[in-house]
């Protein structure tokens, strides 16, 4: 098996112990995972950045003065009826709205699979330590 390295210290795996080893594979999945993660998150947000384009340009007119909350959509610095938007620019908006849920499930998933990893590192380095 090929060396690995970790926080700039290298180790060959065929040294290493059974559970040494478990740990590695562990921890390579956890940064496999991270690694994905931030590619979903970043094809998410590109397509969030393309529906707020698209929103922007089937926009009605902004509201003008004080408008009661229910109702309006803040969209930048502006406020819009919702009742006025088109069936298209309500179709952006809720896909806008399920970007946002996904990002947030990515945000979760990116908190698990971090912990994951810095325990396996935690774990993994004193495994290691206990046999060199």
């Amino acid at each position: 098996m090929p060396d690995f390295i970790i926080d700039g210290q290298r180790y060959e795996s065929s040294v290493l112990t059974d559970h040494s080893r478990s740990l590695m594979f562990a921890l390579k999945f956890a940064e496999q995972e991270i690694w994905d993660i931030n590619r979903r998150v970043g094809l998410a947000q590109t397509a969030r950045n393309t529906y707020c384009l698209a929103l922007k340009e089937l926009l009605p007119a902004p509201l003008e003065g004080e408008m009661s909350e229910q109702g309006v959509l803040n969209f930048g610095n502006q406020k819009f009826a919702r009742s006025e938007l088109s069936q298209k620019a309500t179709q952006q908006l809720n896909a806008i709205l399920e970007v946002d849920k996904l990002l947030a499930d990515l945000q979760d998933d990116y908190a698990i699979a971090e912990t994951a990893r810095t325990v396996y590192g935690r774990d993994f380095k004193a495994s290691v330590s206990t046999t060199h």
